[in-house]
């Protein structure tokens, strides 16, 4: 099954590919043996072998969603590095790519380098419920109070966060206030979420039974297929 999603923008069609791994599926020697003389220099420099495996799959699947979306084989000799701001790119590459990983797993995706994205992936733990409320502004906790500040909900709102400010590939160097959201509307299974500043982009999320999956669009972007496939993905590979 090819792992991409498929979009209309402004009459435009738009594909998304995507890559996905639990950190323990993947062997040390298939993760390290993906890497570039020069990723292999700076996994060699972390403190601890799981960050140096972590670094290890997120180039990984980023070099499996490059292969996906150009329909080639697994590119083992490109280089990835990082931005100014420490976003991800493939030297030599003008596509767009975002990364987000837990401890469990990575994913990353890949489209054309005119269309902005950003993904997010957090653990969905109701322990978290807390923090997450503390980061949260008096109108964003009115929003989630519709919800009766569920834990679903909180989820999807902090994912959302994430994922904007790394389709602006800034992170949260920019002041919070920019990425506070305005609304957030459930339907079925997925979240659309919208922000108050951040008009020009919107983020469409599930939760995929563990885990919050979220990836922000230019707002208007419509999901035409694959989108199901990402959601469904971790009700089947149970940890």
């Amino acid at each position: 099954m090819k792992n991409l999603i498929e979009i209309t923008y402004q009459e435009k069609k738009i594909k998304i590919a995507w890559s996905f791994t639990l950190l323990d599926d993947l062997t040390d020697d298939v993760l390290f043996s993906s890497l570039s003389d020069q990723e292999r220099e700076i996994a060699d420099n972390f403190s601890s072998h799981s960050r140096a495996k972590e670094f290890a799959a997120g180039r990984y699947c980023i070099k499996d969603a490059f292969a996906v979306y150009t329909s080639g084989t697994k590119p083992q000799n490109i280089t990835t590095s990082a931005g100014v701001w420490g976003n991800p790119y493939i030297e030599g590459s003008d596509l767009n790519i975002s990364i987000a990983h837990t401890d469990k797993c990575v994913i990353a995706v890949c489209t054309s380098g005119s269309f902005p994205i950003g993904i997010d992936i957090e653990e969905y733990k109701s322990s978290n419920d807390e923090l997450i409320i503390s980061q949260l502004s008096d109108t964003e906790k009115k929003i989630a109070a519709v919800s009766s500040l569920d834990s679903e909900a909180l989820h999807i709102l902090w994912a959302a966060k994430e994922a904007a400010s790394k389709l602006l590939r800034t992170g949260f160097r920019l002041p919070m206030s920019l990425f506070e959201v305005s609304n957030i509307i459930q339907e079925q299974e997925i979240w659309h979420v919208y922000f108050d500043s951040l008009e020009v982009l919107s983020v469409i999320a599930a939760n995929t039974k563990s885990r919050i999956v979220a990836l922000a669009l230019p707002t208007g972007s419509i999901i035409v297929n694959g989108l199901e496939a990402l959601c469904i993905m971790d009700k089947i590979w149970k940890d």
